[in-house]
Formats: C-alpha cells, structure tokens, sequence
C-alpha cells in the first residue's frame, strides 16, 4: 500500500502538467486539477494510515528472496516510521509555496515610495525580503527566549511534535491573516490623481498594470513574517527528525522524502489556483483572492486535528510528562526504542 501511495503521489504530479496547459480549455483543466487533487489526498491518507504501524516490513525478502538482515529491517522500519508526519507536512508545504500570490496582492497596494502619480514604486517582489529577514530574527528569539520560557513554566523542553504543532497554528493565522487583508486592500479606496486636463486618472502598477489601492505596502509585511514563523518552527523540526530518527545510512533517504513532500505541496498548491482561477482575474479588484487563502486555513486546520491524533497515537518525537524526582526521557532515544520494540 505504501507503494501504492507513492505511485499516486507520482501521477498527480505528472497530471499537473497538463492541468495546467489546459485550464482555459473549459473543464479539461479542471477535471484533471480535481483528479490530481483526489489521487495526492488519497495518497496521503493511504501513508498516514498504512505507515502508523511499521510492523509490516518484519520479514521482508530482497529481490533473490533472502530475509533482510534485522539491522536493515529496523532502519526501513524507522524510516515508515516518519511517513505520517512528512505526509502532513505536504499541506505546510501549500501554505509555504504560495508566497507568490502574495506578491500579487502587494502590487495593488500603494507600492509609491513617494506621493506624486509618478513617484517611484517598490517591485513587488523585493517584499519577499522580509520572509528570510524575519527567521533570522526568530531563531535565535525562539531559542534564547521563548523555549527556555516554555522550558521553565512547562517543566519540560519543547518537543519537536510541539514546535511542529505550534509552527501549523501559525500556518493557519497566516493564512487567516492573509485572507482578511485581501479583504481590506479590496474595499480600500483606488489611488488617483487629476491630470492637466481636471480628468481623474487611476495610477497604475508598474509591473502588473493594474490599478494600485490606497493602502500601503508595508502593511503586507505581517504575513510574510507569519510565514516566516511557521517555517523556523516546523522546518528546524522537520530537518532534525530526518537526521535522528533513522540511522546514519538512511539519513539521505528521510530527508529526500521530506523534499518530495514539497514538491507535492508544491503541486497541491497549483491544484488549488487553479480550482480557485475564477476568483483570482488579473485586476484583484474584480475577484475574491481570499477564498483562496480561507480554504487554505480550512485545510490547515483539518490537517491539524489529525495530525495530533495520529502523532498521539504513534507517540512521535514527543518528551514525556516530567514525573516527580525523575528526568523526562530524551525524545529521540525514547522514539527510536519505540521503533525497535
């Protein structure tokens, strides 16, 4: 069955290709979005459930029908073991790619670094900046001050499933953010002036051509940097558990599947704009870009409900309650135990 869903997970990838050469096309474009979406929901569901219990690989043969050695069996046997938690990451990884629709939002604010209709404008791709620039003032924010915070008042370090956890709610307010901005910058005002002739002219974007509203740019800079949270606290996460929870050999594996999970979201992503093409024209104005980002939350939030029973259920890179006079076990030695028994 795992098989199975990576081969799922393949086809929708190739599927997207031509979903999108062909979304003008009437409803071929999105009869194929929606069977991609299908095939890379049900393969997500077929690695959450199939690989909770990684007990299936006990006995596995090579290719010549000789029993695998039980030090090879327990490395595949960790590496099943992350599936779940990199199939839910999937759904991060749409909130994270989408950050390019964000640009298009901020071309129709007032990008004007001066007052006069002519004034130079900010590209709206320079605002990405503050994606980067924020994490690397949220690492070491999280590190110095918020975990050994939660350290001392929790009487426990934070595990990574809870930095994973928290780094999902962010994901969902950013998302939510990101929705109701639209909303305000919408029903904002569009910038004009009055030419020589007394007739009120719009002003325009430069890169997009498309009327600019009355709000500033800068006040878009939140959502990147909720973005930019979300990523400091699920990606170190992620990139840790690759490395310590399967052996040293197997490493280059985990976290290739973790890149492939990208690449799906990364295809679930283009799956959902086009879906969603209707409401997001060329002038924002005339649309409702943030259904978009409303569903995106939506999805988020399911995703995380199940992620908490499932990651419950596996007791996955989790830290134990502190028992009185007793030292709360180590996280990655008490997952790896959990996989040899």
């Amino acid at each position: 069955m795992i098989v199975l869903g990576t081969v799922m997970y393949l086809s929708a990838f190739l599927l997207n290709f031509p979903a999108a050469f062909l979304a003008d096309h009437g409803e071929v474009g999105h009869n194929i979005s929606y069977a991609c979406g299908v095939l890379t929901v049900a393969a997500t569901i077929i690695y959450v459930y199939y690989a909770r219990d990684s007990s299936f690989i006990e006995g596995t043969t090579d290719a010549l029908g000789v029993e695998l050695d039980p030090e090879t069996i327990r490395g595949l046997k960790q590496v099943i073991r992350i599936l779940p938690f990199n199939a839910f990451n999937m759904l991060w990884w749409v909130c994270q790619n989408q950050r390019g629709n964000n640009q298009t939002i901020i071309q129709q604010t007032g990008v004007r670094l001066g007052s006069s209709p002519d004034a130079s404008q900010i590209p709206g791709p320079t605002v990405q900046i503050f994606n980067p620039f924020s994490g690397l003032l949220f690492v070491p924010l999280l590190d110095k001050l918020i975990y050994p915070l939660y350290e001392k008042y929790a009487g426990k370090p934070s595990s990574r499933y809870g930095k994973v956890l928290a780094g999902y709610i962010v994901a969902i307010i950013a998302m939510v953010w990101t929705g109701c901005f639209e909303i305000i910058r919408r029903n904002s005002t569009l910038l004009t002036y009055v030419d020589a002739g007394g007739e009120t002219q719009y002003i325009y974007n430069d890169d997009g051509g498309q009327p600019m509203n009355d709000i500033p740019w800068w006040t878009a800079i939140p959502q990147y940097c909720w973005v930019s949270l979300a990523t400091v606290l699920i990606q170190i996460s992620t990139y840790n558990i690759g490395y310590t929870e399967v052996p040293l050999s197997l490493c280059g594996m985990s976290i290739a599947l973790g890149f492939f999970m990208n690449s799906m979201g990364s295809t679930l992503l283009s799956v959902f704009v086009l879906l969603f093409g209707k409401y997001i024209p060329t002038d924002l104005n005339d649309g409702h870009m943030e259904y978009l980002y409303f569903t995106l939350a939506a999805a988020m939030a399911i995703n995380t409900l199940f992620c908490v029973l499932v990651m419950r259920e596996m007791n996955f890179a989790m830290i134990p309650p502190v028992i009185a006079d007793k030292e709360p076990v180590d996280e990655s030695t008490r997952d790896r135990a959990s996989t040899v028994a």
